[in-house]
């Protein structure tokens, strides 16, 4: 009992009879601090709990196949040649032409599909084809004869055209010739092989150097701005191969 009494008289006795008063605020703080201590220590253990799953998770894995097989586009570009008409002019000197629309290459483009197989073209497919028409030249072609004069040592002759053309010679001996002509000429000086494309056959003609002629034969290498200028006998000849005038006196 005297203990009782002595505790009572000390200070711890006297908090025990007088309890100090706690304001509600600060049991609210207390409240809330423990509060907050619980749930930091939540999250950081579900924080872990979380990486260790994820860190330990595997994907499935994709399988990826290479085809052998191969498409590609082959584009294919082609020229189509223009042609040319002439069209006869009579106001346009003959042998003068005049081009009146100039001609344009026209285009084809084609397309393909090409399929290979390990490198090896197996097919070949058309999938587009686009043609582009050229465009014709028009050129006009002189008809209108005019008539001129030229003078030689037997005097002056008249003549409708002249022409650069490169002569050769030849007699009746000469391989593969006779003593007549394509026409039914006898062959020797006089009478000259012609392309009769350029030189109708039966024209009279003028070489400087040779003198007048018929254009009465033909040959198998003369074509063209070519002429042959027909000799007796070579031997006798004095024309060498060479490019020369020559003057259409008739028609």
């Amino acid at each position: 009992m005297q203990t009782t009494k002595r505790l009572l008289n000390t200070r711890a006795g006297h908090l025990l009879l007088n309890p100090p008063q706690i304001k509600p605020s600060v049991v609210g703080g207390l409240f809330l601090f423990l509060l907050s201590f619980v749930v930091l220590q939540f999250s950081s253990s579900t924080y872990l709990a979380v990486g260790t799953i994820s860190n330990n998770l595997t994907f499935p894995s994709v399988n990826t196949t290479k085809s052998s097989f191969i498409e590609k586009i082959l584009t294919e570009e082609k020229g189509i040649p223009f042609t040319t008409q002439f069209i006869e002019d009579p106001t346009l000197e003959i042998g003068k032409t005049k081009i009146l629309q100039e001609g344009r290459e026209g285009k084809e483009i084609i397309t393909f599909k090409l399929s290979f197989h390990k490198e090896i073209l197996y097919s070949k497919e058309l999938i587009n084809s686009k043609i582009s028409e050229p465009t014709m030249r028009r050129v006009a072609k002189g008809t209108k004869i005019i008539w001129r004069t030229i003078n030689t040592p037997t005097g002056e002759l008249k003549y409708w055209r002249n022409l650069n053309v490169y002569a050769t010679s030849y007699d009746p001996n000469c391989t593969g010739c006779s003593n007549t002509t394509a026409t039914g000429m006898r062959a020797g000086y006089g009478v000259i092989a012609v392309d009769p494309n350029i030189i109708p056959l039966g024209t009279q003609v003028y070489i400087p150097g040779y003198g007048t002629a018929i254009a009465g034969d033909t040959g198998g290498s003369i074509r063209g701005n070519v002429i042959d200028l027909g000799f007796n006998d070579l031997s006798e000849g004095w024309w060498s191969s060479k490019y020369t005038n020559i003057y259409l006196l008739s028609r």
